[in-house]
């Protein structure tokens, strides 16, 4: 007994030191805990500021970045405004040069100018104004105005020999402005027998570029204008002359007629306000329906093409314009040979200006315009560009309409390709796409379509149940085999072998038979569902031809329109 509480004593000593050490390892333990905790949060908070940190660094990266993009758009600005106050300051030099250097010239300009205004030269005071010319002769006797002036004043004061003369000196320095400045006074003058011989003298000269304005005048007189209206003849002539240069342009080398009525295509074109096909499953389902919307938009620009047309046609033939008496403000304006330079440095300047500085790209439109300036006259695209780009300011309503008729030819070709171009783009067979179901329709056949669609799902069917393996149940059966053998041979235990190869060969069969029917379910599903998508497709592909065909339509009256001119 004594030593049995001697046990229980010392047991009770080890229990007591046991939970001791258990309450210094939970101390320990709780140590750890709370110092684990510790440094998990210290490590989070370290993540977090160490992310902050980053993001603070990126996002400073980020905006230096943008501050080393914003300032070099200042600088470039800068360089741009700088640019514009350059020009602006070239062109008020340019125009005090104008004013103080060839303030002659401006003398000369004035006195013509009056007398362009106040067609009744009865009204000048002889005396007076013919000192003013003779003096302006003597210190502009280059100038082909000056002798122009002085030939009316001689004409005016009858001194036939005076009078032939300064038209000489005129002819000699510029013929081509002076042989139009005497055709436009002597039709002023109602003088058109005169006006006629001068215009002959004009055709002599070689046409350029800088022509355009000259003949957007000769159009004008083949109208009304404010002030007069020239005679069938006058009429007659000037159309003859714009008909031969149509022809030289015509054989001019590097004509194509084909560039030409490329160029009437792309203005034909520019007229469509824009149209969008409103119709979202054949958007989503047609793979080209980019090329079926932009056919249908070029076909429902036949409605502005036909206005236009009809725009142009109908003038009324009380349309009057003051081109002419512009022109020849402009005629008398326009600078000689030493002022030339000044002229087309404030030009260059302006342009700059309206390129917001940019004076490489200022350069290039300057040089482009003097080089088209200096060629020689193509008036066929000339009139093109009339016809569709300029203002009624530029080219009155009958001007637009004269020169609409003589490229007549040209009109009819430009919008038989635009009409073949878009209709070149209109077929049944279209790109299209139906979830997985992908294929080139043929959308006349909505029926072979439909055919196509279930033969692409039972060959899919096919596929996956050809995937579907009896291996198992083979297995299955040779375990079978095996155990009734074993069972007969060795011990007839094995019998349970046989039970349980027959129940996984039934299993594997079962299983095979019902992936079977499932995938016929999952066929005819995709089969149906596809099919019905189909038809509402090729629904609304009909509404799409439907509207296709009310605008192509149009062409009939267009065609309708140009023949009636």
């Amino acid at each position: 007994m004594s030593n049995i509480n001697e046990l229980r004593a010392e047991l009770s000593r080890l229990e007591r030191i046991n939970q001791e050490l258990n309450a210094e390892l939970w101390e320990i333990q709780n140590g750890v805990d709370n110092a684990t905790q510790s440094l998990v949060n210290f490590r989070n908070y370290m993540t977090a500021t160490m992310d902050e940190g980053k993001r603070a660094i990126d996002n400073a990266h980020a905006k230096i970045l943008d501050a080393y993009e914003v300032q070099g758009q200042i600088d470039q600005l800068y360089v741009r405004f700088k640019q514009m106050e350059l020009a602006n300051k070239k062109i008020r030099e340019c125009n005090n040069k104008k004013y103080y250097e060839f303030g002659n010239y401006r003398t000369v300009r004035k006195i013509v100018q009056g007398i362009m205004d106040n067609l009744n030269v009865q009204m000048v005071s002889d005396e007076v104004i013919y000192k003013s010319v003779e003096k302006q002769h003597l210190k502009t006797p280059d100038y082909w105005l000056t002798c122009v002036l002085l030939s009316i004043m001689a004409w005016k004061n009858d001194d036939r020999e005076l009078a032939d003369r300064a038209m000489d000196r005129a002819i000699r320095l510029d013929k081509k402005n002076s042989s139009i400045f005497y055709m436009l006074f002597n039709i002023r003058m109602r003088r058109e027998n005169a006006a006629l011989k001068w215009f002959s003298v004009y055709q002599e000269c070689d046409l350029k570029g800088s022509d355009e304005e000259t003949f957007l005048m000769l159009f004008s007189l083949l109208s009304k204008t404010i002030d007069e209206q020239v005679d069938d003849h006058t009429k007659y002539e000037i159309y003859s002359f714009i008909n031969k240069v149509i022809a030289v342009s015509a054989q001019a080398e590097g004509f194509s007629e084909a560039d030409i009525i490329d160029l009437i295509e792309r203005n034909l074109l520019a007229l469509s306000p824009g149209y969008t096909l409103q119709l979202n499953l054949l958007q989503k389902c047609c793979d080209d329906f980019q090329k079926i919307s932009d056919m249908v938009m070029m076909a429902q620009n036949n409605i502005q093409i036909l206005q236009f047309i009809l725009d142009v046609s109908n003038v009324s033939e009380i349309e009057k314009n003051e081109y002419l008496s512009k022109f020849i403000d402009k005629e008398i304006e326009r600078p000689n040979d030493q002022e030339s330079a000044v002229y087309d440095e404030i030009e260059r300047n302006e342009i700059i200006i309206r390129c917001e500085g940019d004076v490489e790209r200022a350069d290039a439109i300057f040089q482009q315009e003097k080089e088209r300036r200096e060629k020689a006259l193509d008036l066929i695209r000339e009139m093109i560009g009339w016809v569709y780009g300029r203002t009624s300011e530029d080219v009155n309503v009958q001007a637009r309409k004269n020169m609409f008729m003589l490229t007549g030819a040209l009109q009819k070709k430009g919008v038989k390709k635009y009409a073949d171009d878009y209709r070149s783009m209109d077929t049944s067979l279209h790109p299209i796409t139906l979830g997985e179901y992908r294929t080139t329709a043929d959308f006349q056949d909505q029926t072979g379509e439909e055919g196509k669609i279930a033969s692409f799902y039972e060959a899919q069917k096919q596929e996956k149940i050809s995937q579907i393996k009896y291996t198992g149940a083979f297995v299955g059966i040779g375990i079978v085999i095996a155990a009734v053998i074993a069972a007969v041979a060795l011990n007839p235990l094995f019998a349970a072998g046989a039970a349980l190869g027959a129940l996984y060969s039934l299993y594997v069969f079962v299983s095979n038979e019902r992936k079977k029917k499932q995938i016929a379910r999952d066929c005819e599903l995709s089969i149906s569902g596809k099919t019905e998508l189909l038809r509402k497709l090729f629904g609304e592909y009909a509404q799409m031809k439907q509207i296709y065909y009310e605008f192509d339509a149009y062409q009939e009256q267009i065609e309708e329109a140009l023949q009636s001119l």
